[in-house]
């Protein structure tokens, strides 16, 4: 049924049988499913299988039958519904031949190799081949449609459900057409992709690219007032899309004036509404007025959002903007010249309206706070700076509607080109101004404005006349009624999926799931790999006098503390074959430790200190650019890489293999108190009363699979306290986990120091395999009569409690056993 090109695991075929029931019965999934363990394949199976069996049905049959219209009787009913089955079916029918006939003309320019990869034919590279002949194959191509695209409008376009996959990248977008072409060409022959994308990454117009010197509003603004050779000419490219899935880079390659002379950007644009699958980045989705542009409809859709633990920064991030006072002096100066210079020739609604600006700008650098940092309301803040007046819709239409902001960013850039200095974001401030008001505008009651003593030195002080005595500001919009926006998609769409490598803890998602979606299914796939390739084990005292190991900034200096863990490392290098990685909580204090571990001078790998007699290679995160290079090649020999949670290394990189044979967690990443994570848990502590009242009751959420209502685990949520810091850490923490393990046959430790890992509610919060692993070291026989003579002879058990020297012999023994294993 599914169509798999390759035989399912059981932990495979569960996933997609549950998604496949997300999608028939109107839920909401959150799967969690790990690295390797084929969640793309697993999901584009469920998804095209369902579509592919739902098409005749959806919209016919059980709308014919339920239609209260009329006072026909059942049978006859019946019978309209057949028909209307059959009709639909055979339509169904003559557009996959229509696209089949398509294709053969398409096949004569392009083809696919072995792996995939679209390859345009020799033909066009021949020495004789000019522009000509790329105009003649679009002129072709375009007769051979300009018949057909009129055709799927009624039938494509009509109750017709589609589906939208999202993705944080444009990268991790084009895996999903990857995979695609890996399936049973069956399940996809007749389905329509799309891309939704920008003109960032899809644009082929050299001149304009080059023009927009890599902005991005100057090269939206360069495209609209062009007259693009490209833009008039996408026919072509929606007819390459109907006959085949194409990622980005493909559409680039097609539309190239090497080929096509084609523009995907627009042609992507006009495919999304007769598409069947739609990729799309988070914002597309997330943001209204760009899901409104790019002509995504969410309604009796089905979304999908893959890598979905960076969903809560997405949906905040994506209508949160800030503007700071250095801003404002920049852009006050960048008017002002330019109002002198042109003065004599601007129309006087441009003076007005530059005059305008200019007030609104002074009230910016005006502000003042008494405090570190300021959060008040929205109306608060205009009433303050003195701008409640002011008409800020009139101010954006002509932001908008002239091009001002662009004559300006050229004003700005000819003031500044004899500056050796990257100008670029300082010419771009106009634009940032007008996103700023945009935001303002679409603010509600529950948004705030942030005010705050500005961090950063300012870009380059000297492109300003005038200085403030005062620290910079930066006013910042955190939009939290933009969580409200996100409840109303869901609650619009017929079903939607959170899949990641690891969602827990998962209290953050539910609480945006709305009380509109009866069921929310939770699935966990436990992997392809057994429980016995991984190690876990926690050690919360000292190796050698059983202090107690606890990394809070208070704590995590201290001698004692940093003389254990220099120990502890030492010991477990001497143990662990192969890679280790070690993920501590910040720089600041891996530099304090590597300070003592490794002397003053380790940043010049001239090493002295307890952790100098390391028999690995040492590697620092942040210290060289090709870092991970190095770190693979040595790995094999033995290598440690000291990392941070949170940073480069700890999310979207494989460390499979001898890469990670052991991960080293020290201290727990408690993101910093912070006035956001105030508002947002009193955001969803109120919003979720006003739905549940005072009802409590108790859930389990630790199964693979629960089906629940949604109302019942709210209120589960509320009996305790919500703790978005607690669940920042957690995610971050099962992230850097999932950096291990990545295919069936890979194994690796895990060892988490801290006290604070024994208590059982932070246990709870770690991902299910590390739980699990957990209570099987602690049930395994073996753990009690294991023997110590060989690691005896390898560290100075002497100086070592009896709990780590037995520590050090089940590592001991966990990597003789799988060796053995794998390579038997």
């Amino acid at each position: 049924m599914f169509k798999l090109p390759f035989a399912p695991y059981p932990g495979q075929l569960e996933f997609i049988k549950n998604a496949y029931d997300v999608f028939e019965n109107c839920e909401v999934g959150l799967f969690e499913s790990p690295t390797g363990s084929g969640k793309t394949i697993c999901l584009l199976s469920s998804s095209l299988s369902w579509l592919k069996n739902n098409r005749l049905f959806d919209h016919t049959l059980d709308s014919a039958c339920n239609s209260d219209k009329t006072n026909l009787p059942s049978w006859v009913k019946h019978k309209i519904a057949k028909l209307n089955v059959e009709c639909h079916k055979r339509k169904l029918d003559d557009r996959y031949n229509r696209i089949s006939n398509i294709r053969l003309k398409v096949n004569n320019y392009f083809e696919y190799d072995d792996n995939h990869n679209l390859q345009i034919k020799l033909k066009m590279a021949d020495k004789n081949f000019d522009s000509s002949y790329t105009k003649k194959m679009a002129v072709e191509l375009t007769s051979n449609v300009s018949h057909i695209i009129p055709s799927f409008d009624e039938f494509d376009t009509n109750d017709k459900i589609q589906i939208i996959i999202c993705s944080r990248t444009h990268t991790q977008l084009n895996q999903f057409i990857k995979e695609v072409k890996k399936l049973d060409p069956q399940l996809y022959c007749d389905v329509r992709f799309a891309i939704a994308s920008s003109r960032q990454y899809l644009c082929v117009n050299k001149h304009i690219l080059s023009t927009s010197k890599g902005s991005v509003e100057l090269l939206n603004d360069e495209c609209r007032r062009s007259k693009c050779q490209f833009k008039s000419n996408i026919t072509p490219i929606i007819e390459s899309t109907i006959s085949y899935p194409l990622d980005q880079s493909e559409l680039r390659l097609i539309g190239s004036e090497n080929c096509l002379s084609s523009c995907p950007y627009y042609a992507s644009k006009h495919t999304i509404k007769y598409a069947d699958v739609i990729l799309a980045p988070y914002n597309f989705i997330i943001n209204k007025s760009l899901r409104e542009s790019s002509g995504l409809k969410i309604d009796h859709n089905i979304l999908i959002f893959d890598e979905a633990h960076n969903l809560g920064d997405a949906i905040t991030n994506s209508t949160s903007v800030s503007f700071t006072t250095y801003d404002s002096l920049i852009l006050l100066e960048q008017i002002r010249m330019y109002t002198n210079k042109y003065n004599s020739i601007l129309p006087q609604d441009t003076k007005f309206n530059l005059g305008t600006i200019t007030k609104l700008l002074e009230s910016f650098t005006n502000i003042k706070i008494c405090v570190d940092e300021k959060v008040i309301d929205i109306s608060q803040f205009l009433v303050e700076c003195g701008i409640a007046t002011l008409s800020i819709h009139s101010i954006i239409d002509f932001l908008t509607n002239s091009e001002i902001c662009l004559k300006i960013r050229s004003y700005a850039e000819g003031l500044y080109s004899k500056l050796e200095y990257n100008y670029n974001k300082e010419t771009s401030i106009i634009y940032m101004f007008r996103e700023f008001l945009n935001c303002i505008l679409l603010c509600t009651k529950d948004d705030k404005i942030i005010i705050s003593h500005q961090n950063e030195t300012p870009y380059y002080e000297g492109l300003v006349s005038k200085f403030i005595n005062d620290t910079y500001l930066k006013i910042e919009i955190y939009s939290l009624s933009i969580f409200d926006s996100f409840s109303e998609i869901i609650t619009s769409a017929r079903s939607v999926m959170l899949v990641s490598g690891t969602l827990t803890p998962i209290h953050e998602y539910l609480m945006m799931i709305p009380s509109t979606k009866d069921k929310v299914r939770i699935f966990r796939n436990p992997g392809i790999f057994t429980i016995d390739k991984i190690y876990c084990n926690i050690i919360s005292t000292t190796p050698s006098n059983n202090n107690v190991l606890n990394f809070t900034h208070e704590k995590r200096t201290d001698r004692n503390t940093m003389e254990g863990l220099c120990q502890i490392i030492s010991n477990l290098s001497l143990v662990v074959p192969e890679g280790l990685l070690v993920f501590f909580t910040s720089f600041n204090y891996m530099h304090s430790f590597l300070t003592f571990g490794l002397g003053n001078r380790y940043k010049m790998n001239q090493f002295d200190g307890p952790l100098s007699s390391l028999k690995k290679n040492i590697f620092i995160e942040g210290t060289t650019p090709n870092l991970m290079e190095q770190y693979t090649k040595s790995a094999i020999n033995g290598a440690v890489l000291f990392a941070i949670f949170g940073a480069k290394f700890s999310e979207g990189i494989d460390f499979s293999d001898h890469l990670a044979r052991a991960i080293i967690l020290i201290g727990l990443p408690y993101p910093p108190e912070s006035s956001k994570l105030k508002l947002k848990e009193q955001y969803y502590r109120i919003k979720s009363q006003s739905t549940i009242g005072s009802r409590t009751t108790q859930i389990d959420l630790s199964s693979q699979l629960n089906i629940l209502n949604i109302n019942d685990i709210k209120a589960s949520l509320m009996t305790e306290t919500v703790n978005l810091r607690k669940i920042i850490c957690f995610k971050t923490i099962n992230q850097a986990i999932g950096r291990a393990i990545r295919h069936i046959n890979d194994y690796a430790a895990i060892i988490l120091i801290d006290n604070r890992y024994l208590q059982q509610s932070n246990i709870s919060f770690l991902s299910q395999n590390v739980y699990k692993s957990l209570h099987y070291r602690r049930m395994a026989p073996y753990t009690k009569n294991i023997n110590l003579d060989n690691v005896k002879k390898i560290v100075n058990y002497k100086l070592l409690t009896e709990e780590f020297t037995q520590l050090l012999a089940e590592l001991q023994e966990f990597y003789q056993i799988l060796k053995c294993k794998i390579n038997s």
